[in-house]
């Protein structure tokens, strides 16, 4: 099933909406009364002003806010087992399950018993259940696939991201080799630590994303949609797999210089 729905590329302050508000009531209140005293020009006339300067209005709304239409795709799911991670400081406590017992660090029982579970977790996909991750600290936040993945593979391998078959950028033959004896585990932190920017500032930069399609990376099927609907921002598509420097490096450093060379 497919959902539409209307999105803000850019959403002003308190202050400012609150005025946006303000200044949107005054106009249509305006076109209002502005229909109301030209008795003297005919009905249909007058109804044609008045949707003008409402479609004027609309119109302004649009372009302030940076309005746009998003699709999303709904696909119903069936029976799921929800699974709670706990992602708070409390993790790195040691402390014992029983009196007596030794004590060990909650986040090294939690990825013990997860390697552990791996056979009921599959016994649960044959059943045909569904396995949906969250994760909470102050509060609870569903995971998507992705995120659930990397979760997992960061407690089963010391809190860092192991690294990706090369095959899943579309690699092979000789690349593949060359590249999976280079790539390193990748600190889990980054995907979890908020990153904190001007927007403002940001959004008046030139930007660009070069989007390699073929094959595409699943996992950023979401950060291919957003670039898209953000105004302002070029997207460049290769013909090439996740990793154009090692796949298409002549033609990746032919669209650098000629970013680098554009003007701002």
């Amino acid at each position: 099933m497919e959902r539409w729905r209307i999105v803000a590329g850019h959403v002003p302050g308190p202050l400012a909406l609150g005025l946006l508000g303000v200044c949107v009531v005054l106009a249509l209140a305006e076109a209002v009364l502005a229909y109301r005293r030209a008795r003297a020009v005919p009905r249909r006339l007058r109804m044609g002003l008045l949707a003008l300067r409402v479609l004027g209005v609309l119109a302004l709304l649009v372009v302030g806010l940076e309005l746009g239409l998003s699709q999303e795709t709904v696909r119903p799911t069936g029976p799921r087992v929800a699974i709670l991670v706990d992602r708070s400081a409390s993790m790195a406590l040691a402390d014992a399950d029983e009196p007596g017992a030794p004590t060990t660090a909650r986040l090294d029982r939690l990825r013990n018993f997860w390697a552990a579970s791996a056979p009921a977790r599959a016994a649960w996909r044959e059943q045909g259940l569904a396995i949906s991750p969250r994760a909470f600290a102050t509060r609870s936040e569903p995971l998507a696939d992705a995120a659930a993945a990397r979760t997992a593979a960061a407690l089963a391998n010391g809190h860092a991201l192991p690294p990706p078959d090369p095959a899943d950028f579309g690699i092979g033959g000789a690349d593949r080799d060359w590249l999976a004896r280079r790539q390193v585990p990748h600190p889990f932190g980054p995907y979890r630590d908020p990153l904190h920017f001007n927007g403002d500032r940001w959004g008046q930069l030139p930007r660009s994303f070069i989007d390699c399609v073929q094959p595409a990376y699943a996992s950023i099927a979401a950060m291919r949609e957003r670039v898209r609907a953000m105004p302002g921002l070029k997207v460049i598509e290769m013909q090439t797999g996740h990793c154009p420097m090692v796949t298409e490096p002549q033609l990746l450093v032919q669209h650098l210089l000629a970013l680098a060379a554009a003007p701002d």
